[in-house]
Parts: C-alpha cells; sequence; structure tokens
C-alpha cells in the first residue's frame, strides 16, 4: 500500500532536536553576538567520527580520480576513451540513485553506507591487483567504473541522510558545511599524495592507496552511537516496497513547492556551470596558451575558495538561506561568464576563486535546504533525486562540449554561464518561496 505524501512543511521539518544520539552538547538556535560557530559540529563526538570518514571516503574518491584518468590515457592514449569510461560511471547515478534513497529510507543507513565503502573498497583492490599482475585492460576499467557508479548511487543518499541523526536539526547547517569544507580540503590534499606516489611507486601502489582510505572510512563509521528513532509516520511509509516506494518519494517531491524550486536551481547550475570545470584544461591550453602547471594552479586557488566558503557558510546563523543560495547562483553565473572574457592568468585565478566560494556556497546551501524542509520519512528518497541531478555533468560537458568544436571553447563556455546568470535573474523574483526559506 502506497503512503499519502505529507503537506508541504511551512517551517523546517526532520527528526527532532536532539535525536541525532550525539555525545556533545546540544547548543541553541540562538548564539551570543560575536560568537563564531564555524567547527560547532566538531565538539559532537558522533560528528568527529563521521567528518573522519569523510576525509578518508572522498580522499579514496580523489585519489581514484586522478588514478583512473592516468591509467586510461597511459593504456589508450585516447581522450575519447577518457571520457568514455566518465560517461560509463555516471550513468549508474541515473539508474540506481532513486532505489539507493529508498534503501536509506527502508535498511539502516550506517549498514548500507558501510557496505557500499566496502564494495568500493573490494573493486579498487581488484584494480590493484590486476595493475600488481600486469594483466588489467581497458575492458577491466570500464567494468569496474560502471560497478563503482552503481556502488556510489546506491550508497551515497543513505550517508547524506545520516548527517541529521548525527548533528541534530539544530547544527545541520554547519555539519554540512563542515563535511563540504572537509571534501574540499582532501580534493586538494589527496591529488598531491597521490602524485607524489605516481612518481616514486606506480599506479598499483596508488591504487591500494585507494584501499587504505576506504578503510579509514569504514573504521571512522564503527565508534558512531546513534538513538534509534522511530515515528509512526517512518513505519507507516515502509508499507510501500519496492518501485512502490520509490514512485512515494516522487510523489512526495512534486508535492512540495520548496524543495522542487530548489531541485530546479541545483540542476540548472549543474548543467550549466559544473562543464566549465571539466572543460578546464581545454581552456588553460588553447585559451590561455599554458599548460600543467598553470592549470594545477588554478585547481588549487579554486579549492582554497571552496574551503573558504563552505567556512563561511558553517560560520553562519541558519537565516536567509534561499536568499543566499539563489545569490550563489547568480555569483557562480557571473563568475564563469567573467572568466570567458578575460583571458589574463592573474584575472582567470582572481576569477576562480570568486567561482570556488560560489560552488561551496551552492553546494552546502541546496543541500541545507532540503535537509531542512523534507519530511524525515521521505528524506532518503528526496535526497537521491537531488544526487541523481549530478548524474547529468556528464550530459552538459558533452553538450558544451560539442558546441566548443563548432564556436570554440570560449564561446561555449561563455554562452552556457550567460544562459545561467539570465535565467537566475529571472528565477529570483519568480521563485518566491525559495528565495523566503530560512
Amino acid at each position: 500500500m502506497s503512503v499519502a505524501p505529507s503537506p508541504a512543511p511551512e517551517t523546517p521539518r526532520g527528526e527532532r532536536a536532539g535525536a541525532g544520539g550525539g555525545r556533545g552538547p546540544r547548543l541553541p538556535f540562538g548564539r551570543r553576538a560575536g560568537e563564531l560557530r564555524t567547527f560547532e559540529s566538531l565538539g559532537d563526538r558522533n560528528f568527529r567520527w563521521f567528518f573522519i570518514s569523510t576525509l578518508g571516503q572522498f580522499g579514496g574518491i580523489q585519489t581514484q580520480m586522478l588514478a583512473m584518468g592516468f591509467i586510461v590515457y597511459e593504456l589508450t592514449g585516447s581522450p575519447g576513451r577518457l571520457g568514455l569510461v566518465a560517461l560509463v560511471n555516471a550513468i549508474p547515478s541515473l539508474a540506481f540513485s532513486l532505489y539507493g534513497g529508498m534503501l536509506a529510507d527502508r535498511v539502516p543507513r550506517r549498514l548500507v553506507l558501510q557496505v557500499g565503502q566496502a564494495f568500493q573498497a573490494l573493486l579498487a583492490g581488484l584494480v590493484a591487483a590486476l595493475l600488481f599482475l600486469g594483466v588489467l585492460r581497458y575492458e577491466h576499467l570500464v567494468a569496474i567504473v560502471f560497478f563503482q557508479g552503481a556502488g556510489m548511487a546506491l550508497m551515497m543518499p543513505a550517508r547524506q541522510a545520516m548527517i541529521p541523526e548525527i548533528a541534530g536539526e539544530e547544527r545541520l547547517m554547519n555539519a554540512i558545511s563542515l563535511g563540504a569544507a572537509g571534501m574540499t580540503t582532501m580534493r586538494l590534499i589527496a591529488p598531491a599524495i597521490g602524485g607524489a606516489l605516481l612518481v616514486i611507486a606506480s599506479s598499483a601502489w596508488l591504487y591500494s592507496a585507494v584501499v587504505v582510505y576506504y578503510l579509514v572510512a569504514i573504521g571512522a563509521i564503527v565508534p558512531i552511537r546513534l538513538a534509534s528513532v522511530s515515528t509512526p509516520a517512518a513505519t507507516a511509509a515502509r508499507d510501500a516496497q519496492g518501485w512502490a516506494g520509490v514512485r512515494d518519494g516522487i510523489r512526495y517531491t512534486m508535492q512540495q513547492p520548496a524543495i522542487l524550486q530548489v531541485l530546479a536551481v541545483n540542476l540548472l547550475i549543474v548543467c550549466a556551470s559544473m562543464p566549465w570545470m571539466f572543460l578546464l584544461p581545454g581552456w588553460v591550453e588553447d585559451v590561455l596558451g599554458l599548460g600543467g602547471f598553470h592549470l594545477g594552479l588554478l585547481l588549487s586557488v579554486m579549492g582554497v575558495g571552496s574551503l573558504f566558503g563552505s567556512l563561511v557558510i558553517a560560520s553562519l546563523p541558519p537565516r536567509r538561506r534561499g536568499l543566499l543560495y539563489l545569490l550563489s547562483a547568480v555569483l557562480l553565473a557571473g563568475g564563469v561568464l567573467a572568466f570567458a572574457v578575460f583571458e589574463a592568468f592573474l584575472v582567470a585565478a582572481l576569477l576562480t576563486a570568486v567561482i570556488g566560494v560560489a560552488h561551496a556556497g551552492r553546494m552546502s546551501l541546496s543541500t541545507v535546504l532540503i535537509q531542512t524542509y523534507v519530511a524525515a520519512e521521505y528524506r532518503g528518497r528526496v535526497l537521491s533525486i537531488y544526487m541523481m541531478e549530478f548524474g547529468l555533468v556528464a550530459l552538459g560537458v558533452f553538450a558544451v562540449g560539442a558546441i566548443a568544436e563548432v564556436v570554440g571553447l570560449q564561446l561555449a563556455i561563455g554562452g552556457s554561464a550567460a544562459f545561467l546568470l539570465v535565467v537566475a535573474l529571472v528565477l529570483f523574483p519568480a521563485f518566491a518561496t525559495l528565495r523566503r526559506l530560512q
């Protein structure tokens, strides 16, 4: 039997305050003037372990991305085959994310997360073994990245849905922003460590490092102690099984104006601005006339901007977040558009930092708004729809790349950014519900 969706919330919804089971003191929304809350969630024992797990998991992801790109290009020498690997990895996000959301609403989330992380470690260990034996082929990698993408799609909704249980609703914005800061930190550190391993060892040892990262992530989840919270709504929601449960989640989402507007803006940003990041290597070479060293500098500057943006969001009180989210979209579009216009490296570096700040704001605030306004019993399924949108990045990259083949990178990236900016400015007055979200 299907469950009637809950009405659209007028105020933030979620688990009751204090249900997270964390052992740190629960702090109220109100803060004394001048008191920063940047690292507040790290005062909670449970969140500290979850944060360490986040560092491990995203260290593994970043190292794996570096290793995969290096190995594919080493085996084939073909940019096209490298793009195909990225596409094969993205397809499961569209195919399995919704089912992953239902798992997050049906099965203990910690179990889903640990099994998913163990599966990723097993796949990375398989690649390492094939490399050590000297028998790895391109076809092996294509099959393995598909299963990696499927595992991520099934696991990540549960990981995101755990955050309110661990940090509590009152610290949700701080916890999500600190998590984003941790991811950005590993995006800066893990590739550097991986590059050093490639120089002093081999790609087989690089994939062995991925296994170690995931083992850290799995181990850090073990000490977390969550209170067992059962609500009548959550119990009733279990009556809808299989794809009926997925349909219930979609039906619920379609009846929530606030959540729909957050998802719409996020989809627009993902499709119109994210291709810029993937096409940046070509931009540096073709437009700026520079090489890998300058590309690395731009990526580092963007990482620093993202880290700064995440920490700023972590320090803010939970007010006017819908407005800040829309402003982040406008800033992101304006930054990418300006980047497409100017061809000086120093200007590009400054704009890359601005883009990093805006990207961090968009990523943290979109997650916070959905987590805040979703009904607890549908949390996993709504988050799966949100995360499924990122599977469309590959399609956006393909479209902008195809346009770039005809009109050039500068016009293609500038045109997509201009489109995003115009639509964002139109949505600013049109999405009044989103603009008023606290």
